[in-house]
C-alpha cells in the first residue's frame, strides 16, 4: 500500500554483506560533496490512490508531521538525532495554514515555509526535496526505506481532520486508511480483527516492463486480486 523513497537490493544485502540502495518513489538522488545534503529527485506523474498528486510538497509535510507528533523530539527520525531542528517551528498553526493552502499548489505562504532552507528537509521544486544532516552519516538512504520513509497522501489527512496532537493521534485513520501510491488498497478495515486488501487498478506500476520488474521486484503490481491478513 506504502511504498517508499528509497528500496534496497535485497538479494546483494543479504547474501554479501553490501547495502545497495536503489530508486524507490525517489528515481534518483545526489549527495553533497561533505556527505551531508541529500538530493533527491521524485518520480513524476504518480498519483496516490485518492486520486492527489504525489510530489516533494507532500513529502515535506509527511517528515514535518512525523517531527510534530513525535512532540519535537530531538531524535523524531527513526531514533536518530541527524537533524538540527533548532529552527523548525512546525505546530497546530503551521498545519492549519496547509490545510487552507493545500499541498497540490501550495500557496505562497505555504511554499516560502516549504522552500526555507534553514530547515534541515526543504522543498526545490515539487519534484526535489532535499535532507541537510549535521553530520555524514552514509546510510541515510536505508532510513527512508521504512516508517517515515513510507508515503501515505497527507492532503487526504488533511482533508479529514489532520495528524491530531502528539499525545492523541487522529483515530479516524484506524479504520479509514490513509491512501498510498502501491499495487494494493486497503478494502476493509475490522480493528482488532482483519484488513482487507485488493489490487490497486490504476497502480501506476502497471507500466513497468519486466526488466524493470526483475531489477526492482517490490514495485511489481502483484499477483492476487484480494489479500486478507487476519489478526491473530
Amino acid at each position: 500500500v506504502y511504498q517508499p523513497l528509497v528500496t534496497v537490493d535485497e538479494i546483494k544485502q543479504y547474501g554479501t554483506g553490501e547495502i545497495n540502495y536503489l530508486p524507490g518513489l525517489a528515481e534518483s538522488w545526489t549527495i553533497s560533496p561533505d556527505g551531508t545534503t541529500y538530493t533527491f529527485h521524485l518520480r513524476e506523474n504518480i498519483k496516490f490512490s485518492s486520486g492527489n498528486p504525489f510530489n516533494a510538497y507532500q513529502v515535506w509535510a509527511e517528515m514535518y508531521g512525523f517531527y510534530y507528533l513525535s512532540g519535537n523530539s530531538s531524535s523524531w527520525f527513526e531514533s536518530y538525532p541527524i537533524f538540527d531542528m533548532s529552527n523548525v517551528n512546525f505546530g497546530q498553526s503551521t498545519i492549519a495554514m496547509l490545510q487552507e493552502s493545500g499541498l497540490v499548489n501550495p500557496s505562497q505562504e505555504a511554499l516560502n515555509l516549504m522552500t526555507d532552507q534553514s530547515w534541515p528537509i526543504y522543498v526545490t521544486s515539487p519534484s526535489e526535496i532535499n535532507f541537510k544532516l549535521k553530520a555524514p552519516f552514509p546510510w541515510f538512504p536505508g532510513t527512508l526505506i521504512v516508517f517515515e520513509g513510507l508515503m501515505f497522501d497527507v492532503q487526504w489527512v488533511l482533508d479529514h481532520g489532520a495528524f491530531g496532537t502528539p499525545t492523541q493521534f487522529n483515530s479516524y485513520f484506524n479504520q479509514n486508511a490513509i491512501p498510498g501510491t502501491g499495487p494494493y488498497l486497503v478494502k476493509e478495515v475490522a480493528q482488532n480483527s482483519f484488513v482487507k486488501f485488493e489490487q490497486n487498478p490504476d497502480y501506476w506500476g502497471n507500466s513497468l516492463s519486466a526488466e524493470e520488474l526483475a531489477e526492482q521486484p517490490v514495485l511489481d503490481p502483484g499477483h492476487v486480486k484480494t489479500v486478507i491478513v487476519y489478526y491473530k
